[in-house]
Parts: structure tokens; C-alpha cells; sequence
């Protein structure tokens, strides 16, 4: 007890350390009506800290190999090994101090359009404002592979209320130039702010582009307004919240180790306006809506509208049973109306990890071919604190077998420190 009490307070006041996560994990794909074959085993590490409690040098490491095999019948097999370096980067800063330097391929912390880069940040900190500079290079698109084809810059400056405050603000303003070979590839002007409390909660992103060269050449204007984002919150009572904005960025960079039928639909129809309302009932029983209208993503018409129920309930029984439950119609006009529906049942034990059963349909008026069916089930297991079990299986199919029944597998085994 004493003794484990005072190591305890020993870390804390040691502060932060290195943590991370190493994992194995294994993606096989089989074509039940073409006889095709996918494998692919994979090895990811992850590291986020100083390399000591208290040591001024830190490190951000996230990456993730794998290696694919694809086999089809009477066609030889192909096998390509793929390593994506999400993060590989070095951090100097003194312990609780203002100036830190990260130099290795990394993500801008608040230039959302420089994304991630292989270079040098210089960033100050202070409890009302910060500021920094970042240069680099653009990772070759895909594979994440070292390029110099694109160099790219910004800077930024921001000012934000005390920690304290009862209503939060923050004001980011910053700049950034992108250039291919000596020619203007991008540069375009950036904002954010954003203001929340308990109650609500506001925020505005917005970039703006500044044309020359080529691009007025071709026709485009000086100034262009460019990846809008507007997002609102309001929780007037408690149970119940509004939620409402619109998005017009053109691509948001996202990494998923496994995409299910509802989060390509969801990807599909991100971009647009949207309005919505939930309410929650005893702390378990939640349920709401929403609308989506002009949807600007693939091959939508910028008139298509979309319409979602969603109601879950939690936390049932001392098993941690729970169910949810979504439906949503659109129309897209030339396509006729589509609904996508999905249901899952969970059974989530305390510290012990969770089951879940899950499956769902999606049909389009016009073009019934296209239609899909999916049910697969999910185990999640904690093994030791550190130890980590994740094994999902899910079958989807088409309407009549006019597509492909196809199988999925997604295994995981990974230990955190």
C-alpha cells in the first residue's frame, strides 16, 4: 500500500512518459463469387512522449506496415509489401516550456491544409496565444513515400481566452504557399475560430485562396473561398442538444484500419448543409435526427437530401447490454429515393472488453443492382490491462447474388504501454 502510494506520486510528479502501443494484425479478403483472395498481415507501432519522464527530447512515431497478397484463380499471385509513415518525428522542448521544434515527417497542429509533411516546426506557446512556422515537403500521395516534388510553408498565430473562462474562445490566423518545380501549386490564407461553454458550442474554419500565375491564366479569379466549415451546438436542457453546420472541404484525410458499408455511405454524404436534434431519456435511451441537403461528394447531385432516425439504448443489465438502431432515406434526382438501414446488438462487460452483433442494408430505387445486405459480428477483449484483442467478421452480398457475396476478416493483437 505505503509503497505503491509513494511510486504513484513519484510518476506524477516525474510527468509525462513515453506510451505507445505495438500490434500485429491480419486483413483477409475472399471474393465468394469470383474465387479471389486477399491477404494481408500487417505490424503497427505507435510512440507519443518524452523518451524519459522529464527529458526535453520526445519522440511521435505511427507506423504501420503490411504486406498483400492477392490470389486469383489460373492469374499468378502478387505480393507487395507497403509501409506507411504516418509520424516519425523528434520533439525538443524543455519540460513545461514555451518553445518546442519537431523535425521528422508530422502533421501541423493548426494549418489543416498543410496537413502532414516531412520538415521543421518552430512553435511558441503561451496560456493566451501561440504561435509557429512549418516548412517541408509533401509526401508522395498513396504510398506516403519521401518526395521532393512539392515544397510547402505557413505560419500561424493564435489568441484564446484563459483556461478558466467560462465561455472558451480561441482565433487562429495563418497562411500557407505549396510549390511543384517553381510553380505555385497553392497558397491560400486560413482561419478558425471557436467558442463553447457547457451550453454550446461554436466553430468556423474557413481558407481562402490567393490565384497568380498559371491559375489567373486560366481563368480562375484573384481571391477564391475554399474548404468552408461551420459547425454549431446547443444543449439548452440537459437531454436534449441541436447540432447544425455546413462543409464544403473538398477531402479530409482519415485513417481506418477497417471501412464498413455505413462509413462510406456516411463519407459519401459528408459534404453539405446539415440540422439535427437529440435527446436522451434517463442517461440510456437516446434518440434524434437529422437532415443533410445538397451533397457534393461523388457522383451525388448537389439536390440530394438526406433524412436520419437514429435511437440507442445502454447499458441495460450489469453485462452492459445495449442496441442501436438507424434509418435513412435520400433522393437523388435521376437515381430515385434510397434508404440505408443498420441495426447492432452489444454486450459489453466491465473491464472485460465487448460482443457486438451488427448488420444492415442499403437499396437505391434506381439502380437496384447496386444493392447491398451486410451482418457480421465483433469481439473486443482486454487482456491484463495492456494486452488487447480485436476480431471482426462481416459478410456482404447483393440483391439476388447480382454482386459478389463477399467476406471479411480483421484481426488485431496489440500490447499498450
Amino acid at each position: 500500500g505505503a509503497k505503491t502510494a509513494a511510486a504513484s506520486a513519484s510518476r506524477r510528479r516525474a510527468g509525462p512518459r513515453l506510451r505507445g502501443r505495438v500490434g500485429l494484425r491480419y486483413v483477409g479478403s475472399w471474393d465468394r463469387g469470383n474465387n479471389v483472395t486477399l491477404r494481408q498481415p500487417g505490424v503497427e507501432i505507435l510512440l507519443d512522449g518524452p523518451i524519459a519522464p522529464g527529458a526535453p527530447v520526445g519522440l511521435s512515431v505511427d507506423i504501420r506496415s503490411r504486406r498483400s497478397s492477392l490470389y486469383r484463380p489460373g492469374v499468378a499471385t502478387t505480393t507487395r509489401g507497403v509501409m506507411g509513415v504516418y509520424q516519425a518525428a523528434i520533439q525538443l522542448q524543455a519540460p513545461k516550456g514555451p518553445f518546442r521544434a519537431v523535425m521528422g515527417r508530422q502533421y501541423a497542429p493548426t494549418l489543416a491544409g498543410l496537413g502532414l509533411f516531412d520538415g521543421v516546426l518552430l512553435d511558441f506557446q503561451r496560456p493566451r496565444w501561440g504561435a509557429g512556422v512549418m516548412a517541408g515537403l509533401a509526401p508522395e500521395l498513396g504510398s506516403l513515400a519521401l518526395s521532393s516534388e512539392i515544397r510547402q510553408g505557413g505560419a500561424y498565430l493564435q489568441g484564446r481566452s484563459a483556461l478558466a473562462a467560462p465561455v472558451r474562445w480561441s482565433l487562429t490566423l495563418g497562411g500557407m504557399g505549396s510549390y511543384a518545380t517553381g510553380d505555385v501549386n497553392r497558397e491560400f490564407a486560413y482561419f478558425q475560430g471557436t467558442v463553447g461553454s457547457p451550453v454550446f458550442n461554436l466553430v468556423a474554419l474557413q481558407e481562402v485562396d490567393y490565384n497568380r500565375g498559371w491559375k489567373t491564366a486560366a481563368g480562375e479569379p484573384r481571391f477564391s473561398p475554399t474548404s468552408t466549415f461551420l459547425s454549431g451546438y446547443l444543449a439548452p436542457v440537459r437531454g436534449v442538444s441541436f447540432n447544425g453546420g455546413f462543409d464544403s472541404r473538398r477531402n479530409v484525410r482519415l485513417y481506418r484500419d477497417l471501412t464498413t458499408p455505413e462509413d462510406i455511405f456516411d463519407d459519401r454524404f459528408r459534404r453539405g448543409y446539415w440540422g439535427g436534434a437529440n435527446f436522451t431519456v434517463a442517461r440510456k435511451l437516446r434518440f434524434g435526427g437529422d437532415v443533410r441537403t445538397r451533397t457534393v461528394e461523388g457522383a451525388d447531385s448537389l439536390a440530394t437530401n438526406a433524412y436520419s432516425a437514429t435511437l440507442s439504448l445502454d447499458q441495460l443489465t450489469s453485462l452492459g447490454l445495449g442496441f442501436r438502431l438507424r434509418g435513412t432515406r435520400y433522393d437523388t434526382p435521376g437515381r430515385g429515393p434510397g434508404t440505408l438501414l443498420v441495426g447492432a446488438l452489444r454486450l459489453a462487460p466491465p473491464s472485460l472488453g465487448a460482443l457486438e452483433l451488427s448488420g444492415g442494408s442499403r437499396t437505391e430505387g434506381g439502380n437496384r443492382d447496386a444493392d447491398r445486405t451486410w451482418a457480421g459480428v465483433e469481439a473486443d477483449l482486454f487482456l491484463k490491462r495492456s494486452w488487447f484483442v480485436l476480431a471482426t467478421f462481416t459478410r456482404e452480398w447483393g440483391r439476388n447474388g447480382l454482386t459478389p457475396t463477399t467476406d471479411l476478416l480483421y484481426t488485431g493483437l496489440s500490447y499498450r504501454f
